[in-house]
């Protein structure tokens, strides 16, 4: 039994896709990408709750995305009985940096890099 893979295609995760479909062919990013994504275009869905919706809907979906803020999207636009089906894997797939731009003035400058 195959399994569909919904990806958000949002700006926050425009850079998992870039990097599925820059991956190498043979790794399992790189089959992902030609086998469950590129194949099927309409799987790059806009949102995160369009995507938790049709993993709920089909238990043969899944959906890769920010946990964080999946996490936020079930507990603000689902039910406690439809977030409960939801299952996060638990490993972390990419692992990476997070960036805020500011202002060189910003008031928030000096809460963020602190060290």
């Amino acid at each position: 039994m195959g399994f569909s893979l919904y990806a958000s295609q949002s700006v926050v995760e425009h850079h998992v896709i870039l990097y599925l479909q820059n991956a190498e062919p043979d790794s399992i990013y790189g089959k992902l990408w030609e086998h469950k994504l590129q194949p099927f275009p309409h799987h790059l869905v806009s949102s995160y709750i369009s995507g938790l919706s049709a993993t709920l809907a089909d238990s043969h979906f899944a959906f890769m995305a920010l946990e964080d803020a999946c996490q936020d999207t079930l507990q603000h636009n689902f039910s406690c009985t439809q977030a409960s089906q939801i299952l996060a894997l638990p490993q972390t797939y990419f692992r990476g940096g997070l960036s805020f731009a500011l202002q060189s003035n910003s008031q928030y400058k000096e809460v963020i890099n602190h060290r």
